[in-house]
């Protein structure tokens, strides 16, 4: 969600989202339980484990649902506390709130997921403009530019690149990743509000804790640090649904003898690959 453009700069109107959307239909439409975990806040809990063995975040969910299928009760009781719902009907019913600029991958499972995210976002009165085109010259495109004003960007998608909370956190939350993969402009400042032409002149930030999490030694002290900027950032600024911890599922015949996964690249390894069979040229 871009934090600066209304209705989505209303954290209440982000918190019913987070409440309303069926997250298991969503997950469903990528294939289903096989390939991911629901998830409840934005670092995968892998990168949440001390020492000691505990995923300190593993049954962390501040917006729970029955079953993810979503909870349209706790979702309208957070729109009444909005300042775009006037009669506090739990629906929205301000003029912002109708054609929200959503952009998205045009590929499957997306156009599916899309129309999952429509239907939970009418039953609290958010209504959206669906532009779907390619992942990289216009999705990440549009929602890597700041002045696009789009309202939601649900095709992304974030894989780290070493292991450790850093490669989520800072990336993604700091200011720095403002205009590269801060698409919520989490910590954007008043210039640049002003200069994209926003009605806010600021957004919350989560610059300070990310710093401090940034600074400590590789250790339980750094991970519980980051688990503490994970729950501020799903619970004070709420930039993000997400709905998914992804599984690569991998399909393998009877002549494979050797099979490694490699964490770094998020697929086989081929240079670890061993098959039986078959015929060789000399």
């Amino acid at each position: 969600m871009n934090i600066a453009e209304p209705p989505f700069d209303d954290i209440h109107v982000r918190k019913a989202l987070n409440l309303v959307l069926d997250k298991d239909a969503l997950r469903l439409a990528r294939g289903g339980e096989l390939f991911g975990d629901l998830a409840g806040h934005t670092i995968p809990n892998t990168l949440l484990r001390t020492s000691d063995g505990t995923f300190v975040l593993q049954d962390y969910d501040p917006y729970p649902s029955p079953n993810g299928q979503g909870d349209l009760e706790a979702a309208q009781e957070e729109m009444r506390q909005s300042k775009y719902d006037s009669n506090q009907d739990g629906v929205c019913d301000d003029p912002v709130c109708e054609n929200i600029l959503l952009v998205a991958d045009r590929e499957d499972p997306y156009p599916e997921q899309n129309a999952i995210i429509a239907d939970g976002g009418d039953q609290i009165g958010l209504t959206f403009d669906i532009r779907e085109g390619d992942r990289y010259t216009f999705m990440y495109d549009t929602c890597d530019d700041t002045g696009s004003h789009f309202g939601l960007c649900p095709s992304t998608g974030w894989f780290k690149d070493y292991p450790d909370a850093a490669s989520f956190g800072y990336p993604l939350f700091h200011s720095d990743g403002i205009g590269s993969s801060n698409y919520s402009l989490v910590g954007a400042d008043s210039q640049l509000l002003q200069k994209e032409d926003y009605p806010v002149d600021e957004v919350p930030t989560a610059d300070e804790k990310i710093e401090e999490c940034l600074a400590l030694p590789i250790g339980d002290e750094r991970i519980t640090c980051w688990a503490e900027a994970d729950q501020m950032i799903m619970e004070d600024i709420v930039p993000w649904v997400p709905f998914l911890f992804d599984n690569d599922v991998d399909l393998q015949g009877d002549a494979l003898q050797n099979y490694v996964y490699d964490s770094s690249a998020g697929l086989m390894a081929l240079d670890q690959v061993a098959v039986s069979g078959g015929e060789t040229a000399a």
